[in-house]
């Protein structure tokens, strides 16, 4: 109470609680965690993958790191889910331009029903792919099925007409030699017809001396020409699935390498997962395309 002018006035003064109960919060948009697939085996036993004292396929070797690879299984839930016939059932939707490709091209939000009416008054006879064969230009399988499931420890049927990726082979001006690195042990070289051959071949071999060179500086051994190394692909997996699951590299260390020393073993899954990450992502055309040593 105070008095102002000779009149008690009470004053109200808010309290520490309500001062709380009227602050706003932030709004904190939840990260998103990677999902784990389901069928992944149990990264810290060696069972449920392939033994490298057996006689395992190279096919199989290169399915197992394919069907880990996040795009490859998002390609698969496309064509999974949405077939040729759903325009069919579906006319009037707009999301006919997110499942098809289509020449002429589709406008975004524009039905099968709009798109074809679109055609015929242009007279243009449209072209309709579903987006599942985008699978099928990317990944090396040779046509779509369940048999794709990533969850399927079978390999399906690879094309064998599918080559290696090259990175930049030409370049839009004449030069000597153009060359590209993918990995420590990948050089990819495209040569002009137009300038002399004989320079260009020393040249190129002077680059993969000094590149050989460097790949032994790291620590690896020369190996015979287009073969892959069977023994560490079981760990390399392991290590990718490790990585899935949120374990750190520590973790992973003391349980596939439990008779090491935890510097060589952290160093080690360290330049493994480097490895095991090129044999996802593309490294899986090496191993179809070569014989797999023991």
């Amino acid at each position: 109470m105070r008095e102002i002018d000779g009149s008690k006035i009470e004053e109200i003064i808010p309290s520490q609680s309500s001062t709380n109960e009227q602050q706003i919060p932030a709004l904190v948009k939840p990260r998103k965690t990677p999902e784990i697939p389901n069928w992944l085996p149990n990264w810290r036993e060696t069972e449920g993958y392939p033994d490298p004292r057996g006689t395992v396929a190279k096919e199989q070797w290169a399915w197992e790191f394919i069907r880990r690879n996040p795009r490859y299984q998002h390609l698969y839930r496309i064509g999974r889910r949405h077939k040729e016939s759903w325009y069919i059932k579906f006319p009037t939707s707009k999301r006919f331009s997110r499942y098809f490709k289509c020449t002429p091209k589709v406008n975004k939000d524009e039905s099968y029903e709009e798109y074809m009416a679109r055609c015929e008054l242009d007279n243009v006879v449209p072209k309709i792919t579903p987006k599942q064969q985008r699978i099928l230009d990317v990944f090396p399988v040779a046509e779509f099925s369940k048999k794709l499931d990533p969850a399927n420890t079978k390999p399906p049927k690879f094309n064998k007409d599918y080559g290696y990726p090259i990175n930049n082979p030409f370049s839009e001006d004449e030069e000597e030699i153009t060359f590209s690195i993918a990995g420590d042990d990948e050089v990819f070289m495209a040569f002009s017809a137009a300038l002399p051959i004989k320079a260009q071949i020393q040249k190129a071999e002077q680059l993969l001396l000094e590149q050989q060179k460097y790949y032994e500086e790291q620590g690896n051994q020369l190996q015979h020409k287009g073969n892959v190394r069977i023994q560490p692909l079981r760990n390399y997996l392991r290590y990718l699935d490790g990585e899935i699951e949120g374990a750190t590299q520590v973790e992973i260390a003391s349980i596939v390498h439990p008779n090491e020393d935890q510097d060589s073993a952290k160093k080690k899954v360290n330049k493994g997962i480097k490895a095991a990450r090129n044999c996802r992502d593309f490294g899986y055309l090496k191993i179809l395309g070569t014989e797999i040593l023991k």
